[in-house]
Parts: structure tokens; C-alpha cells; sequence
């Protein structure tokens, strides 16, 4: 990728988490709950049956058990779905138009909706590999974004945050 273009991605990129920083709330969400120390992942396993659940829920929907624990998780999955927006969701989103929302199905079961960020409108398509981790959005505050599986994996784990 050329160097232009490195830095017009990163730009857009960074706009784009600078959006979602002005939109959040004061309690933290349940996508802030799976950021794990280190800006890792971690999912809720239900203990009775093994289910891996997103979203954050107090009750299994597979079991109804209310017993659980948090699991690291890879981060790795597949984008399922995706669209691009032309205009913006929100005024605070206007600088990274335009900016996609990826319906991602993780390696270990559960689907989340998030961005894939380092990509061209070109390169992104359903089946592409990605991997999430944490993003700091604002000071204490981060949210799960995704990016190539093979770029992350270029970069080392640390590269992706």
C-alpha cells in the first residue's frame, strides 16, 4: 500500500473511532464488558452448557442457566455481512464518510456488529477473515473493532489496537 494511502486509511480510521468516542454514554455498554486487561477479548461461557454468548446477558438463552464465566477469546472471525454508509448515522460521523458496519461471526460462535477498519470499500467482502480487539475510543473507554486477520497477523497482536 502506498504511503498516501496508509495515511488517508489510518485518517478515516481514526475518524471514524473519534465518532463513536462523541456517542458514548456514561454507563459503560456490553461491548465495553468483553474488553479484557491488555485489550484483549473475553466472551461469557455458560458453565452448565458450554454456550458462548454475545450479547452480555444474566440468563443462558440455550440452558437458562444464570451461571457463567468469561473467556479469553481470539478475536478471529468471519465478516457474515456488511454495508457501507453514504451518509452518516449520526452528524458526529460525517468526517469518516463514507464508513462500513460489518456484521462479523466470531470463530468461537457469537455474531457482533462493529467496523472493519485498514480496509477499501474494494477490499471488503462477505467471507473475509478478520480479527477484533480492543480500540481505546476515549480515556478508559474502548470498543471492539475489527481488521484484516492477515494484516493483523503482519503487524504482531499489538498492531491491531
Amino acid at each position: 500500500m502506498s504511503p498516501d494511502l496508509t495515511t488517508s486509511a489510518a485518517a478515516h480510521d481514526s475518524a471514524l473511532v473519534q465518532a463513536a468516542s462523541q456517542l458514548l454514554t456514561p454507563e459503560r455498554s456490553e461491548e465495553e464488558l468483553l474488553v479484557a486487561e491488555g485489550g484483549g477479548l473475553q466472551l461469557q461461557r455458560c458453565t452448565r452448557c458450554g454456550y458462548t454468548r454475545f450479547p452480555v446477558a444474566t440468563v443462558c438463552p440455550e440452558c437458562l442457566s444464570v451461571s457463567f464465566t468469561w473467556e479469553p477469546d481470539s478475536g478471529l472471525g468471519t465478516v457474515w455481512s456488511f454495508c457501507v454508509y453514504h451518509r452518516a448515522f449520526d452528524a458526529a460521523f460525517r468526517p469518516a464518510l463514507p464508513y462500513n458496519v460489518a456484521l462479523v461471526e466470531l470463530d468461537s460462535g457469537p455474531r457482533m456488529i462493529s467496523n472493519v477498519l485498514g480496509v477499501g470499500r474494494a477490499t471488503l467482502s462477505v467471507g473475509l477473515r478478520v480479527v477484533g480487539s480492543a480500540r481505546e475510543v476515549a480515556p478508559g473507554r474502548s470498543l471492539v473493532y475489527f481488521r484484516p486477520a492477515d494484516e493483523a497477523e503482519g503487524e504482531g497482536r499489538e498492531g491491531i489496537r
